[in-house]
């Protein structure tokens, strides 16, 4: 009977979480950035070509010239089944809903009961940071957390080396900031009693990571972009600045309570957990200046700290387990915190955090869910194949194809792709046609109208007729 209500707990969960991610993408609020040039990415790959994209920093680049993220390459297969471009999304749904799998397992084996283990999984799942980046176009986050909670459970409840290095490496390749998620864990390995025995084979792993990560940032990174690395960070230039950048903005110091309080602040005593966890914040907290500042829990950045959140509330149930004296009392204690942990959450995830699960409960959601009929029939008409611009909201939904996709900047582009398409109906999000603004693409559609009217013996572009007159589509004569 538990066996079936575990399928049929991360089942539910799972279908939910589909059901968050198609939102978005049937009312054309999946961007091109970010959603668009990973399917971009892993669409090319699994046509066996070389993906390009279009960056906003650094142009038209090979994909490894940006993040140094091979791992990309084992999702290919999915696009072997299929072009629908929300295949990707179920993929996100599937391995962020496969955290709460391993963090159940993982409880279990520290012999957490299967109410206790339940709880912290759901709790996980219900964590703004970790189910967040379900409403924010497709990440590589909630696929490598997989990979770092199975390389977890292998190294810690198992003798499997060779596919222990297998995911580590497999998480390392998702981006090549993980290695700094992999050594402030490096510290729990070293300091808990646990994993004595394992200190050459955490030795040899830290040095891989460290050389993995130089390697990708000062060799591989810049061969395919011909710049430096991008994302270096400018750090403080005193000591007490490491400190002080903590608590320096609001919005950092809620960040933290947010995330600790998500947690029933159980992370504070977890010892040598805590560690991780102030890895995740320094990333972000401590540089002057960072591409990672962001200081909420709405983007993809958390779900490595929800992970170590996690694994810090077990490790604390397990802690005050031992420390009752009588076996009949040790099961009361876990009971009571799973209950409070729970409670908690739920209180946090409604009132602070605005959780994703709150969707569940929400009507107007449900009443609005549905695909935009008459946008997507419209842009039906636009051609299967050839290079393609358009906008940020709408280029999203081309990627699927061998040619080379280009996101309008704003600027005099260099480009002359086969088609160019923008959407000027009253969508009601600036982020739609970051990073130009709506008069620039006005600007160029009236450019692209007049180029039209000239004789045919010069390369223009002719709109193509569509029911929808705020929808524009030009195609090479």
């Amino acid at each position: 009977m538990k066996k079936i209500f575990l399928v049929i707990f991360f089942l539910t969960i799972f279908i939910l979480f589909i059901f968050f991610s198609f939102h978005r993408f049937y009312i054309f609020q999946t961007f091109f950035y970010d959603f668009g040039i990973f399917a971009s990415i892993i669409f090319k790959l699994s046509r066996f070509q070389m993906p390009y994209i279009t960056h906003i920093s650094l142009g038209h680049i090979p994909f490894l010239g940006d993040h140094f993220n091979p791992s990309l390459i084992l999702l290919a297969p999915l696009f072997f089944l299929t072009k629908d471009l929300k295949i990707l999304l179920v993929e996100q749904a599937f391995f962020t809903m496969l955290q709460g799998i391993m963090l159940y397992l993982i409880a279990r084996r520290f012999k957490l009961s299967y109410v206790a283990a339940l709880i912290i999984s759901f709790v996980h799942l219900l964590f703004a940071g970790v189910s967040n980046p379900l409403l924010t176009d497709w990440h590589a986050e909630p696929t490598a957390a997989f990979f770092l909670l199975l390389f977890f459970y292998l190294f810690s409840f198992t003798k499997r080396k060779i596919l222990t290095y297998i995911i580590f490496i497999i998480f390392l390749g998702f981006k090549e900031s993980n290695v700094l998620t992999f050594l402030s864990l490096i510290v729990v390995f070293f300091c808990v009693p646990l994993y004595k025995k394992k200190r050459k084979e955490i030795i040899v792993l830290s040095i891989i990571a460290v050389i993995w990560f130089f390697a990708a940032t000062k060799l591989l990174i810049p061969f395919f972009a011909k710049k430096p690395y991008l994302y270096t960070p400018d750090f403080p230039n005193t000591a007490s600045a490491y400190i002080t950048n903590f608590f320096n903005v609001g919005t950092k110091v809620k960040l933290m309570k947010d995330a600790l309080w998500s947690f029933g602040l159980l992370p504070i005593i977890s010892g040598w957990w805590l560690t991780p966890i102030a890895g995740e914040f320094a990333i972000r907290f401590i540089p002057d200046k960072s591409f990672f500042q962001s200081y909420t829990l709405l983007m993809h950045y958390n779900v490595f700290l929800g992970v170590f959140s996690s694994l810090a509330t077990i490790s604390v149930i397990v802690m005050l387990k031992r420390r009752a004296r009588k076996s009949s009392f040790k099961k009361k204690v876990e009971l009571i915190i799973a209950v409070y942990l729970l409670i908690t959450a739920l209180f946090v995830g409604r009132k602070f955090t605005a959780s994703p699960f709150n969707l569940a409960t929400n009507r107007i959601f449900w009443k609005e869910f549905g695909e935009r009929k008459a946008l997507t029939k419209a842009l039906q008409k636009v051609p299967k194949k050839g290079s393609i611009m358009s906008q940020n909201n709408l280029l999203s939904r081309f990627v699927a194809r061998e040619e080379e996709v280009y996101l309008f900047s704003g600027k005099d582009e260099a480009y002359k792709p086969d088609i160019i398409v923008f959407d000027m109906g009253d969508r009601g999000n600036p982020n739609n046609f970051w990073p130009a603004k709506e008069e620039e693409v006005g600007e160029k559609i009236k450019s692209l109208i007049a180029d039209s009217l000239y004789p045919p013996n010069r390369m223009v572009y002719k709109r193509i007729d569509t029911t929808e007159k705020n929808l524009y589509i030009f195609v090479k004569k």
